[in-house]
């Protein structure tokens, strides 16, 4: 199978790198130790993620957010009626749908991390950990699944449990990364059946009141990421060596936890994510042992 780019294709790609870039940092770094003919492909298919995580930042209301995810469904949908369907003068869509036809990938993930994010628009509870790890599973695993098999030129990549497992943990952490800025849409994505265990009021995370019950209910959900990660390096030799690189988000999960089991962390309270140049070095020491 041929990954060239074609030429008319060309400034599609290039504006995907430059959303990547801008909206999902770790991804666009993560796609720098893929192959040099695969990297506008996941460009595509990670640009595509992080637009739709991004449309509840980009309405007033519940309502516009479903108009914009519904042209992404008439896009990827094959039975679409719409003139969306060829996503033609929206380069992101354009560049998307030729990687999709390139490696003949299944569009259904895709829709499925759509319906996934419908949860963002609103201010709904997460009902369960179950259903918080399903979430990851279709919002971060779906990207991760279809770059697996660009990695693979088009191929089966193995390693369903190993991304399985990487995307649950990566997506927790990002989850309690996130917990202030969704504080403030008055979100809660901690799961329901937690809370209750530990005894957190919910309108104390809209109030971003950290507590002792709080910071119970934190290093369980970071146990579980943990366990999470440990599992998807323990499957790491089912993937394929040349589609491993999809996992390098697993590479920032111990630092991240590390640095929540400090004394007096609080989520609440400016910024903890690592510096840029640390993330660089963490991606890069794993990259050498996969």
């Amino acid at each position: 199978m041929n990954p060239q780019v074609p030429a008319h294709q060309a400034q599609n790609y290039s504006y995907c790198a430059d959303q990547l870039h801008e909206h999902d940092w770790e991804n666009w770094l993560n796609c720098l130790f893929a192959p040099s003919e695969f990297r506008a492909h996941l460009h595509a298919l990670f640009a595509f993620s992080a637009e739709i995580k991004r449309i509840p930042f980009l309405v007033s209301e519940p309502q516009l957010g479903e108009i914009r995810l519904q042209y992404w469904r008439d896009v990827l949908s094959p039975h679409s009626q719409s003139a969306d369907r060829n996503g033609q003068g929206h380069p992101l869509a354009e560049a998307l749908l030729a990687t999709i036809a390139a490696y003949d990938l299944p569009v259904q993930p895709l829709l499925d991390l759509i319906d996934a994010h419908v949860f963002d628009l609103y201010q709904d509870p997460m009902p369960s950990m179950r259903d918080l790890e399903g979430y990851c599973g279709e919002t971060i695993g779906a990207p991760l699944r279809l770059a697996s098999m660009v990695l693979a030129a088009g191929e089966n990549p193995g390693g369903a449990d190993c991304i399985g497992h990487a995307c649950v943990s990566i997506g927790l952490v990002h989850i309690m990364h996130s917990i202030a800025i969704h504080a403030a849409r008055s979100q809660i994505y901690l799961p329901k059946d937690i809370l209750i265990k530990h005894s957190v009021d919910p309108n104390s995370l809209i109030r971003q009141q950290m507590s002792a019950s709080l910071q119970q209910a934190l290093r369980e959900i970071a146990d579980l990421a943990r366990h999470h990660s440990q599992k998807a390096l323990a499957d790491l030799g089912s993937l394929k060596p040349q589609a491993r690189s999809v996992i390098l988000g697993l590479a920032l999960i111990e630092p991240s936890l590390t640095v929540m089991q400090r004394k007096g962390w609080n989520p609440f309270q400016g910024a903890w994510l690592l510096p840029g140049w640390k993330r660089q070095w963490h991606v890069w020491r794993m990259s050498l042992k996969l």
